[in-house]
């Protein structure tokens, strides 16, 4: 069976055969003489048994098409201007007045769309198509794109931190002015907190960043944590391992929690980040490009110390929530299991 972009059978065939491409406009008649408008999108579930075309209106929402609806598919003229505008922005800025940022992606929903058929949201967004997604990047930093691995962070093991923390000293030893990385938020605080201990002297911050929304949602969060994300690693002052996050429910703020002092508390609502025992290191604001200081920095910037990696994780350790009436028997079987540690 044919896979184009993500569609398959007669969908893929239709598409491929007038040579239309995700990204570009088109024009969509249904049989009810209805005319819908927008770009077309790719399908994250190639494998999806029913035919439903996905297209991005022009109010910014998404919507999925079941193919017996459709009439006909006509592609539309395809406006290159806003691709042209930011090409020219960009080649007229020297890329030695600005700082050198490496983005990492390791997947969750800031690296995701949403599947309209099921409803269910799939990583599909590398990070090239991150960074060329939101072109505003470019007039802050140099941006370097990596994709590490594009997993749920409810899947993110220790190994794993092993790899990130690996990726982000080797960024650091070569001389950027700081790492982001893209994370699902279930389990960023871990890994934020794994990065603090497994890099010392670190000479630049490590910024992790993930959305409570995907990337293809009009009410995403992902463009306003992504541009303050890199704004902190580009020019913040410290050198620590944070988490970057919405402030509030709304588009005002972004905070920066200390790895080691952030949860996550709701989840779903843009503010779901808070520190723990701890203020925000600092405020951002994106719009403006402005980082203000509010708590403590314990590790400042400082382009002449060398890292050290110290990645190695013991996964025979666990978390055992205590509670009246707790039987030793449950100790017992750790100890017996070969359980190097239990943290109560």
């Amino acid at each position: 069976m044919r896979v184009y972009y993500g569609y398959v059978g007669f969908l893929a065939e239709f598409l491929a055969s007038r040579n239309i491409k995700p990204g570009e406009p088109v024009a969509v008649i249904l049989k009810d003489n209805t005319t819908l408008r927008g770009i077309l999108m790719p399908r994250p579930g190639i494998f999806s048994t029913q035919q439903i075309l996905v297209i991005k209106l022009e109010n910014g929402y998404n919507i999925g098409i079941k193919v017996d609806k459709i009439l006909d598919i006509q592609p539309l003229e395809y406006r290159t201007t806003r691709k042209l505008a930011v090409t020219a922005r960009r080649s007229t800025r020297k890329e030695e007045t600005l700082p050198h940022v490496t983005l990492i992606s390791t997947g969750g929903t800031i690296a995701s769309k949403v599947d309209y058929e099921t409803g269910a949201v799939t990583p599909a967004l590398t990070a090239e198509e991150i960074t060329e997604w939101i072109p505003e990047l470019g007039e802050i930093a140099v941006v370097s794109a990596k994709e590490l691995m594009n997993i749920f962070s409810e899947d993110m093991e220790p190994r794993y931190w092993e790899l990130i923390a690996e990726s982000v000293y080797r960024e650091m030893s070569s001389g950027v002015s700081g790492v982001v990385v893209a994370h699902g938020t279930d389990t960023m605080t871990y890994t934020a907190s794994a990065l603090a201990f497994a890099i010392l002297e670190k000479p630049v911050p490590v910024v992790l960043v993930g959305s409570q929304r995907s990337s293809d949602r009009p009410s995403t969060d992902a463009v306003f944590n992504l541009l303050s994300a890199f704004l902190v690693a580009a020019k913040a002052p410290f050198a620590e391992s944070v988490i970057t996050m919405h402030a509030t429910t709304s588009d005002p703020l972004v905070l920066v929690l200390r790895g080691v002092k952030a949860r996550k508390m709701h989840t779903s609502r843009r503010d779901a980040f808070q520190p723990i025992n701890d203020k925000p290191i600092a405020c951002v604001d994106p719009i403006k490009r402005e980082i203000k200081i509010t708590g403590r920095i314990i590790e400042h910037r400082d382009s002449s110390k060398i890292p050290v990696l110290k990645n190695k994780f013991d996964n025979k350790v666990v978390l055992l929530k205590t509670y009246p009436g707790l039987q030793e028997e449950i100790v017992d079987f750790l100890v017996d299991r070969g359980f190097h540690g239990i943290v109560i």
